[in-house]
């Protein structure tokens, strides 16, 4: 059975609640991210009248959603006898960042490597896949093109089943 369930992915208790409600998970796709809407560089004064600390959303959905999907995904599919499959959704900036969207290039570099089969993350041995997916688009949020059209799928950890 497939089933979609809303939640908000940057609240812990969200998504631990969200897997408490299964005995059993085979795949989890991190698929959430948004992109950056601000300028890094631009101040924003605080109702203090000092300059705010940036809002940091996208690290919070592209990047520590992802560890925490991963955390409670191996939480639960450690305990199956079969395992599962946890699937990272990257992106082509991971590999080609984009100057207008440098904190989302970055996040999605991060979650690449968070899956890299050399230095990533090191799943003992339940049974479980780790990979990441990376679709390369034609135009980049500036509207410039930023590769042919193309859709490329990189499984940086291979599934072995």
């Amino acid at each position: 059975m497939i089933e979609f369930i809303q939640c908000d992915v940057t609240s812990w208790s969200h998504l631990r609640d969200t897997f408490r409600r299964f005995d059993r998970v085979d795949m989890v796709f991190a698929n959430a991210g948004i992109s950056e809407t601000d300028e890094l560089l631009e101040d924003v004064t605080g109702s203090d009248g000092l300059v705010a600390e940036p809002e940091y959303k996208v690290l919070d959905v592209n990047f520590r959603a992802v560890l925490n999907m991963i955390k409670l995904s191996y939480r639960v599919m450690k305990g199956q006898e079969e395992g599962g499959s946890i699937v990272l959704t990257s992106s082509a900036t991971a590999y080609a960042p984009e100057r207008c969207l440098p904190v989302y290039s970055a996040t999605k570099l991060a979650v690449r490597q968070a899956s890299s089969e050399d230095n990533g993350i090191t799943v003992p041995d339940h049974n479980i896949d780790l990979c990441s997916l990376s679709l390369l688009v034609s135009f980049d949020r500036c509207g410039q093109h930023c590769c042919e059209t193309t859709s490329r799928s990189t499984l940086l950890r291979p599934l072995q089943r």
